[in-house]
């Protein structure tokens, strides 16, 4: 869970990754109580632990249902496809999901579990090979 109550319930990628093509993807959203800001929601691809090389930012939802309109416990899907580059090196990859502050461009931190002080989540891992 995210500060402020905002929760990634489940992120399902539907095909494996292919260089140059669309990868399809779901994020199921919910939240505790009101949320009073104008958020974001953005995914990565990180290659090698640190290298972005592809990314999508959008209003979780869709602009016409933004999250500061949702009801507490209201289960929001966001569907759309991340395009990836159509040169991916050898390697280990993940795609991370967080959220963000669209006036403040802060991300939000998880505070679930406990002490942890990320503000991504990894909602997959692969291996592109020879």
């Amino acid at each position: 869970m995210f500060d402020g109550g905002i929760e990634l319930v489940a992120g399902s990628i539907f095909s494996d990754p292919h260089p140059g093509e669309p990868l399809p993807m779901a994020f199921d959203w919910r939240v505790s109580g009101p949320v009073e800001d104008s958020l974001a929601m953005f995914v990565h691809l990180i290659y090698d632990e640190n290298r972005l090389i592809a990314q999508w930012d959008a209003v979780p939802g869709s602009a016409l249902s933004p999250m500061e309109t949702w009801a507490p416990g209201e289960l929001v899907r966001h569907q759309f496809a991340l395009r990836l580059p159509s040169e991916l090196p050898i390697g280990n990859y993940e795609i991370q999901v967080g959220i963000y502050s669209t006036t403040s461009g802060q991300r939000y931190t998880l505070v679930e579990p406990v002490g942890n002080t990320y503000d991504v989540i990894v909602v997959q891992q692969f291996t592109i090979k020879e």
